[in-house]
């Protein structure tokens, strides 16, 4: 299997020493609790920043491609925060599934407004290569900005439709309209 993937690695010309592989229990229960401390780091930057500018907050994507172009996802996200003026970025999570998270973690209002618009222009990139902009935890009221990307006109407009019947008075959700 090692031989695998450092095949893999090289026809992908990634060097060796971007991987951590965990071959034993150990090591797979330390790439695990790294893996998890990431999200929690994220937010404690958050917390911290938003001492200074109390409108800071946290923005990540939930993206998904197909696998065979999740490498075009990273670098076209890599990308994005780098046109968007060197934008604090951190991509982990289920690359093997074609599905990282992207955060941005902006330092001051100037900084949140970039990274408003690149959230915006992940999800449609995603949407763009074939994949989705909410892979995992769905939109909800914080990124049902996002519905006009995700779904076409007609689609929203079914959706109204149905919860008016399901839900006239519009007591689940109210918070969220998506028409």
């Amino acid at each position: 299997m090692l031989e695998r993937i450092v095949d893999l690695m090289a026809r992908l010309e990634l060097p060796e020493d971007h991987a951590w592989i965990g071959l034993d229990d150990a090591e797979r229960s330390r790439l695990r609790d790294f893996r998890h401390q990431l999200p929690e780091t994220v937010n404690r930057m958050i917390s911290e920043r938003k001492t200074k500018h109390p409108a800071i907050h946290k923005l990540g994507s939930d993206g998904a491609v197909p696998v065979s172009r999740i490498r075009e996802y990273y670098e076209s996200i890599v990308r994005l925060a780098e046109e968007a003026e060197e934008l604090s970025l951190l991509v982990f999570g289920h690359i093997g599934e074609g599905h990282p998270h992207a955060n941005i973690i902006p330092s001051n209002p100037e900084e949140l407004v970039r990274a408003e618009r690149a959230m915006l222009d992940i999800a449609d990139l995603a949407v763009r290569m074939g994949g989705t902009v909410s892979a995992e935890h769905g939109l909800g009221r914080l990124k049902s900005n996002l519905s006009g990307i995700a779904f076409l006109p007609q689609e929203l407009e079914a959706m109204t439709r149905i919860r008016r019947t399901l839900d006239p008075g519009l007591l689940l959700a109210p918070c969220i309209e998506w028409a």
